[in-house]
């Protein structure tokens, strides 16, 4: 005969500890683009820090928005700092804005540019679906 271990699992009466969730891209870029269109300071926390939201708030620079970056507490996310003039104040790129592959900037300002005469946004492709 097999000797097996066995193990007795049994409820446990309560649960502790903390949980940190990574942060959502989606909602990452969304935060950005609404603290660059709001006149002032916005903090955003516990962001994604993939290279698409990086070069969202890359993007937002190039309009004139003061966007800063650094990790939060556990290094796991990222919390911005974004100033703007608000859209209003917003100025034209000196040259091309690179979206980097990230098609929700490039969606939201190719068919109307966040300031008026601004040049077309190229992205690197593919753009992702």
């Amino acid at each position: 005969m097999i000797a097996t271990d066995v193990a007795r699992v049994v409820p446990a009466a309560r649960l502790r500890g903390d949980l940190r969730l990574p942060g959502d891209k989606s909602i990452s870029h969304r935060a950005l683009l609404l603290a660059t269109l709001a006149s002032g300071a916005c903090r955003i926390t516990a962001a994604s820090d993939g290279a698409d939201v990086r070069s969202t708030a890359s993007a937002m620079r190039s309009f004139g928005a003061s966007v800063t970056a650094a990790p939060d507490a556990d290094g796991r996310n990222v919390d911005y700092r974004v100033a703007s003039p608000g859209a209003d104040g917003l100025e034209e790129p000196d040259g091309v804005v690179d979206c980097g592959t990230v098609g929700f900037v490039f969606g939201v300002t190719a068919p109307g540019p966040v300031v008026p005469g601004a040049p077309p946004l190229p992205a690197s492709l593919p753009l992702p679906a």
